[in-house]
């Protein structure tokens, strides 16, 4: 229960800031923004995402996403259907961030 306190701690610190991001797929290219409460892109320290098939383990990967602008991309081919992307970064003061989201590739 120790872990699941943190766990619910970690995530009221995350909403506290007021941060947004979010993930899109075209053509072979995964890309991640990060907006502050005002909607200006952040600089972070370092981006990765774990895609998954929400349905098996077989298609799991690890990415590193790289600078690109205003956001943080990485060369990717992900097949047909839905994906669990989950980007783990951290500000350049230190704060980590987490942002989960499902994606559909036609």
């Amino acid at each position: 229960s120790q872990k699941f306190n943190d766990y619910l701690a970690a995530e009221a610190a995350q909403k506290a800031l007021g941060w947004q991001g979010s993930v899109a797929y075209d053509k072979g290219l995964l890309s991640y923004k990060l907006l502050d409460k005002t909607g200006s892109p952040i600089k972070v320290e370092y981006a990765e995402a774990e895609v998954r098939r929400p349905s098996h383990e077989r298609e799991d990967q690890m990415l590193t996403l790289y600078p690109a602008n205003d956001r943080y991309e990485a060369t990717f081919e992900l097949g047909y259907g839905a994906w669990d992307v989950f980007v783990t970064t951290k500000g350049a003061d230190g704060t980590p961030y987490v942002h989960r989201e499902r994606i559909l590739v036609q």
